[in-house]
């Protein structure tokens, strides 16, 4: 935001709470600037879980209990096609950038593609 309001003199300027979580910044920032009422409706209307539903082609859906950006609850009881597969680990965080030193320095969802290539 900061660069786009130096790159664009007549952008309004923003006065970020000290304390900003991600809900603030798509409050201020992301629901406004794509035309939805506030965050809570920005989250409703782009959650993923409602496009699921139209995917085609084999896909596979990654994501960690403990992940701070996805609720996990949230694609619990959904109707997956045949062709989408969910796996979902107990720790990792989001997208994966959780790992510890001893497990080789990989993160978790390096892992799960390797796996994954192999499969195929």
């Amino acid at each position: 935001m900061r660069e786009r309001e130096a790159f664009y003199p007549d952008f309004p300027k923003v006065n970020f709470p000290h304390d900003m979580t991600l809900l603030d910044f798509d409050s201020i920032c992301t629901a406004p600037e794509g035309g939805y009422k506030d965050a809570l409706d920005y989250y409703k209307q782009c959650s993923a879980k409602f496009f699921i539903k139209y995917i085609g082609v084999d896909a596979r859906i990654v994501f960690a209990k403990d992940d701070p950006l996805i609720c996990s609850e949230q694609l619990d009881g959904l109707n997956y096609p045949k062709n989408v597969k969910v796996y979902k680990t107990e720790r990792g965080g989001h997208l994966g950038h959780v790992a510890r030193k001893k497990d080789g320095g990989f993160h978790w969802m390096d892992r799960i593609i390797a796996d994954w290539v192999a499969e195929d």
